[in-house]
């Protein structure tokens, strides 16, 4: 007997087991919801430190966020059709992840390399090289959005 019920009853009668079955799964599910929850939270803080870093130290990186709401806010008061608006935003996004990347990489050679190094300044150099490669293109992009715009709005004054 196992608590009331005899064994061969439970291998008789599927439905204790199921049973079973199914409020283990239930209760398995709900604990690796919990643990994935928690560790994406957790991701999302180191995420929100970082850009906290990149604001607080990066003069560039304040800078590119200065242009990218004047972006979002020309782009809004210009109406620009959905797909033009989300370019704009791909090419925020685009040149602050460059930017990003390219502290995240200083800091890492930084700490490795302390002293100049030729090398580390080559790879600096690069990294530096990418930001503004991206930077071009988001303003070259932002003007062959923009300009038309700019001209019918001027136009229609």
């Amino acid at each position: 007997m196992l608590i009331g019920i005899d064994l061969r009853d439970i291998l008789t009668h599927s439905g204790y087991i199921s049973t079973f079955c199914y409020n283990l799964m239930v209760a398995s599910a709900c604990v690796q919801l919990r643990m994935f929850l928690k560790k994406k939270i957790e991701s999302l803080g180191y995420a929100l430190k970082g850009l906290g870093i990149a604001w607080q130290e990066e003069h560039n990186f304040r800078f590119e966020i200065f242009w990218a709401a004047f972006a979002l806010f020309l782009a809004f008061f210009l109406r620009l059709p959905q797909i033009e608006f989300l370019v704009v935003i791909f090419m925020i996004g685009f040149v602050l992840t460059a930017e990003t990347l390219n502290t995240a990489l200083e800091e890492l050679c930084n700490k490795f390399q302390p002293t100049h190094d030729p090398h580390v300044a080559k790879i600096k150099d690069l990294a530096a090289a990418a930001v503004l490669i991206s930077s071009i293109t988001a303003f070259t992009v932002g003007l062959i959005i923009f300009i038309p715009h700019l001209a019918s709005f001027i136009w229609r004054l």
